[in-house]
């Protein structure tokens, strides 16, 4: 499952992904900006925007924990 936020041409786009295999869950995170491709959440281009996507990764690993 991907959930995708934003628009490309106003405020570039926020994205997550879930994957489910096995037991296990993975999340990956990225961002698009006005120029260029998909940027990783390391790195200090787009900085508030990756805080953003990483703050929501720690909700849902929070929320999929098995305590």
């Amino acid at each position: 499952m991907i959930w995708i936020k934003g628009d490309v041409k106003l405020t570039g786009v926020r994205a997550i992904k879930v994957d489910y295999y096995n037991d296990k869950v993975k999340l990956s995170g990225w961002i698009r900006g006005l120029v260029g491709g998909e940027t990783p959440l390391h790195g200090i281009a787009g900085a508030v925007t990756k805080r953003d996507v990483k703050k929501t990764m720690e909700k849902l690993q929070s929320a999929i924990s098995v305590k």
